[in-house]
């Protein structure tokens, strides 16, 4: 967040928002994704078809060189049709899996398994799943120890696909799962910046910061090659494209499908909207990692943890729009008279100042909501209508 000319470290933020996000938000839904950044050994075109046999389609992963079946269920979820065997390695326990799925792939979430389950084990097709493999107990991306050390699973039982509770200490199959959508970049009409974007879950999103250069918007330093690299930063009446005076004054409009200073056909995401991202990840502690980009992250050590670059698990590539150190996304949705603001970074008279921003920082995992000024600067991520 830029204030004036002054860059404001989150940290106390952030360790602030995590107890107060804590108390108000689960993180167990995770579910789909795009992203153009692996090849496939047969042509694209192939991935539109949800026929229920395997067609010959494989997936070669570059570390290795392991080739796996894949297969297009349906609905655009393409799985791998075989256990993962990672460098010989072919059983996992729980927390040796965040990174186990290729570049690109994740751990299936409880909806996917679940889709796959009603798409394709519903229409017979068991045989294709488990036909190669032999122990048939696999994590989800949800897979996290509970209070008596069991963590849920899916495994089959004759020719049903259920979630079952086993213990953590077990070792289990892992099978990676992406989702594959063929588009051109999006392009603004208003001045031809081009996007790429990506599918996370249902929503759409820019897998780049904007960079529409509005009345009073900025780049960071007054520097151009920060724009074309981190997008512009905008107050908060700038990005709603409403009176600047709101920045200090209660609006009162609807949050929801607001399209501001986003291309047409795309708005400015609501504070629902970030949370629901954020719960598709697996919630508020992981989220940060799974979505900052592999480089540019300053590295922080914390605790006896070493934070700093991502895994861009879901090509959602986000970069520190200053220093290395931090990203805030501007929400559409207001403070309201119970949001609570920290006087040691809000200067500002009353909750109606603020608005919701999506933080992620280089010093945690974390992906957190928090309400901040209205005329502080920051970066904004379009969502397609």
């Amino acid at each position: 967040m830029i204030r004036g000319n002054r860059v404001i470290t989150f940290a106390a933020v952030v360790l602030t928002a995590a107890f107060l996000f804590s108390c108000s938000s689960g993180g167990d839904g995770v579910t789909e994704i795009t992203s153009s950044s692996y090849q496939y050994q047969s042509s694209s075109s192939q991935y539109q078809s949800s026929s229920s046999v395997w067609n010959g389609e494989t997936f070669t992963d570059p570390r290795d060189g392991n080739v796996y079946r894949i297969k297009n269920i349906g609905d655009g979820d393409i799985w791998f049709l075989q256990n993962l065997a990672l460098n010989g390695k072919t059983y996992f326990h729980w927390n040796e899996v965040t990174e186990a799925c290729p570049s690109g792939w994740h751990l299936p979430s409880d909806a996917e398994w679940e889709n796959l389950n009603r798409i394709w084990f519903s229409n017979g097709n068991k045989e294709d799943f488990t036909a190669i493999d032999d122990y048939k107990v696999w994590l989800d991306a949800s897979s996290y120890p509970d209070e008596y050390s069991n963590l849920y699973v899916w495994t089959i039982d004759g020719d049903n696909l259920y979630k079952d509770n086993k213990n953590k200490d077990l070792i289990f199959s892992v099978r990676c799962v992406t989702n594959v959508i063929t588009r051109e970049p999006l392009t603004d009409a208003r001045d031809n910046n081009t996007y790429k974007i990506v599918k996370i879950g249902t929503q759409i999103w820019m897998a780049e910061n904007l960079k529409y250069n509005a009345d009073r918007s900025k780049c960071y330093d007054d520097e151009v090659n920060n724009c074309e690299l981190y997008g512009r930063l905008y107050d908060w009446a700038t990005a709603m494209d409403i009176n600047i005076s709101f920045n200090d004054s209660k609006w009162d409009g609807s949050d929801i499908r607001h399209q501001g200073v986003c291309p047409l056909g795309w708005h400015l995401p609501s504070e629902a909207e970030w949370v629901e991202l954020m719960d598709f990840a697996g919630g508020w502690k992981v989220a940060g990692k799974k979505f900052k980009a592999k480089s540019g992250w300053n590295e922080t050590y914390i605790g006896g943890v070493y934070y700093g670059n991502g895994t861009d698990d879901y090509g959602f590539s986000a970069l520190p729009s200053r220093n290395g150190s931090i990203i805030e996304w501007l929400s559409t949705t207001e403070g309201s008279s119970d949001s609570i603001c920290n006087g040691t970074f809000c200067s500002c008279d009353g909750a109606f100042c603020l608005a919701y921003t999506m933080q992620i920082a280089s010093y945690s995992n974390y992906a957190l909501p928090f309400p901040n000024e209205k005329s502080d600067l920051n970066s904004i991520r379009c969502v397609k209508d």
